[in-house]
């Protein structure tokens, strides 16, 4: 991919992670992924994962974070000078607390450390205190740690409201096999984590995508956010009603355009899923025209 999909290639590696005070905060290991088109994060075996990528749409870098404990991040920002630099909206509470997070991220030339620093506001930014300064060094005998237990999360209905989506499927579109997807429970059952091999569209043989569906329990929100080898982004949010993820946001469209798009994907038995993909009708965009529409046929577990 070009160069601005590589504006966090600094941030790959196996790492060593410390906090502020020198004393050891886990491991990361930050992978490329998708031809170039993804920055994938596996942190402490498990205890957190991300996905980072380029929106071209909007020429700007965003990463959805989601850790074992159900803690969630949508950060957006830019590479300026030499420094990944991305915050989120704020996020209103039910006790009137207004969460907001910036990062930053910067190599060190001479010591070839990646410096992350986190700024962590309860009152929408008016105050930033620091909630973890961090270094990232080089570890020559990383070992992935022991995956996280499933417990905060797996004890919470909000978060089992996909799990009937889980497992490998065939994907039809015209009853016509376009590719195979699996759906796993990651991160300790607070992520579910979609790969996809296949081309919706028969061109392209080597099509693969790889999306995060999560629930944010503090804004009682789902969210499902997905990149693919051609470098097309998108990040949508909703709910889950009447067995259906029903999501909506600015998605590429087959005119490769952003539009609004919104995406509804229910279970409709227990070994069949329709997922129906919609974009905005102008000039008013009040109204939704029918995109495509895929079956979903569950593959036997052997």
């Amino acid at each position: 991919m070009a160069a601005p999909y590589r504006g966090f290639d600094f941030w790959l590696g196996r790492w060593a992670v410390t906090g502020a005070n020198g004393k050891p905060a886990g491991q990361s290991e930050v992978t490329s992924d998708l031809d170039g088109c993804a920055v994938m994060e596996f942190f402490g075996g498990g205890q957190g994962r991300s996905l980072s990528a380029y929106d071209r749409a909007s020429v700007s870098w965003s990463q959805d974070y989601v850790d074992h404990q159900g803690l969630t991040l949508r950060l957006r920002g830019r590479v300026l000078d030499g420094t990944m630099r991305m915050e989120d909206s704020i996020r209103t509470l039910a006790g009137g607390m207004r969460l907001r997070s910036r990062f930053a991220w910067s190599m060190d030339s001479a010591s070839m450390e990646v410096r992350q620093i986190w700024w962590l506001s309860t009152d929408g930014g008016s105050t930033e205190p620091v909630n973890f300064d961090g270094r990232y060094r080089k570890h020559p005998d990383y070992r992935p740690p022991a995956p996280p237990p499933a417990a905060v999360c797996r004890d919470r209905p909000g978060y089992r409201a996909l799990d009937g989506m889980l497992g490998t499927w065939r994907v039809l579109f015209n009853e016509t096999e376009v590719g195979r997807a699996t759906l796993a429970a990651t991160t300790g059952g607070c992520l579910i984590e979609e790969s996809y091999i296949g081309d919706p569209s028969a061109r392209d043989p080597r099509y693969r995508l790889t999306a995060f569906l999560y629930y944010d329990r503090y804004i009682d929100t789902w969210y499902r956010v997905q990149t693919d080898t051609h470098g097309r982004f998108h990040r949508l949010g909703g709910s889950v009603t009447d067995g259906a993820l029903r999501v909506a946001g600015v998605i590429t469209g087959l005119e490769e355009k952003p539009v609004n798009g919104t995406l509804v994907w229910r279970v409709e038995s227990p070994d069949t899923l329709s997922q129906v993909w919609s974009v905005a009708v102008p000039p008013d965009h009040a109204e939704r025209a029918p995109q495509f529409t895929l079956r979903w046929v569950r593959v036997p577990t052997p």
